[in-house]
């Protein structure tokens, strides 16, 4: 009954979360750089059937990292 979560914190820096719930999971991690950082989230979570559905997920991460780039990936 609710996720399952382990997470690790990386020396010098970094940050990896993993959620599992059934068949479910939800994965972030987070490599702070002064030179080149780096952050990521996947999960198999249903985000709609709507283009705006993922949009709206993608615009959260987004809003929460503020990265000068980004690339997102829908299969």
């Amino acid at each position: 009954e609710g996720w399952d979560v382990q997470d690790l914190q990386f020396a010098p820096c970094g940050y990896s979360i993993n959620a599992i719930e059934g068949p479910n999971y939800q994965t972030m991690h987070i490599t702070p750089e002064s030179h080149c950082s780096f952050a990521s989230y996947e999960t198999n979570l249903s985000l709609g059937t709507k283009p705006q559905d993922m949009e709206k997920v993608v615009s959260r991460v987004v809003n929460v990292f503020r990265p000068a780039k980004f690339s997102a990936i829908a299969v």
